[in-house]
């Protein structure tokens, strides 16, 4: 990942100084040069966050987890810890796990 944020620091600095040694006399030149130097740097960067973002996402995947540790009363619709064994809204029984 820091080859990528690298890359975005290079294109960056090669941007500058294409922008600094190019002298043009015309206006759509100095225009095109501008833009060459911002792409070097916002394609390298958009790059480098899609990457980032796909990792982060593959990352969320693979790890499931409970934000509350609670289950939902098939009777009366409230929330229960995940352990309970009864509803202590309406009674209901939950059947037992196995394991």
């Amino acid at each position: 990942m820091k080859v990528l944020w690298w890359l975005v620091i290079v294109g960056a600095v090669v941007g500058a100084l294409m922008l600094i040694v190019t002298s043009t006399s015309s206006a759509p030149q100095e225009a095109a040069g501008a833009a060459i130097a911002v792409a070097l740097v916002v394609i390298p960067y958009c790059l480098t966050r899609a990457v980032e973002g796909i990792r982060s996402e593959r990352v969320r995947n693979e790890k499931p987890f409970r934000v509350f540790n609670t289950k939902k009363c098939p009777e009366c619709a409230e929330s229960v810890q995940y352990e309970a064994l009864r509803c202590h809204f309406c009674g209901f029984r939950f059947p037992e796990s196995k394991g």
